[in-house]
């Protein structure tokens, strides 16, 4: 019942108390935060429209493809597309439009750095789908 309840939230307030710092290290409960990693490849992740983006770039290109969907110079804009790859590998385009003129899909990476793993998955983007990474 309701009064069970409370009865029971009551107890448990009453009783408890913050744990020291040794009773958190002996459970395994880290007492500080963890310490924020720099990005490997030096990006500064931006919010954008409530979307966290991965780097200023990627923002950026996000910000002017908004503009030509508006203007209506391209349809069907998403983010972080996923496309499978043979051998069980998997790319994420940063993003998948359609291009009104010419009409054709564009896929494009907001890329810093061409490291070799993605310099693979674009060529086997173009193989595979016929779609062209296009880096901007």
């Amino acid at each position: 019942t309701a009064e069970q309840v409370e009865a029971h939230n009551a107890k448990v307030r009453e009783s408890w108390s913050p744990l020291s710092a040794a009773t958190m290290a002996a459970r395994g409960i880290c007492a500080k935060p963890a310490k924020l990693k720099r990005p490997k490849y030096g990006n500064e992740p931006v919010i954008v429209d409530g979307i966290r983006m991965a780097s200023k770039r990627e923002a950026k290109r996000y910000r002017e493809l908004g503009l030509l969907l508006k203007a209506g110079e391209i349809d069907f804009l998403a983010r972080q597309v996923r496309f499978r790859l043979n051998g069980g590998i998997e790319y994420i385009a940063d993003f998948l439009y359609w291009n009104i003129c010419p009409d054709k899909w564009i896929c494009e990476d907001a890329k810093g750095v061409r490291t070799k793993e993605y310099r693979i998955k674009a060529t086997l983007m173009l193989a595979e789908h016929g779609i062209t990474v296009v880096e901007v």
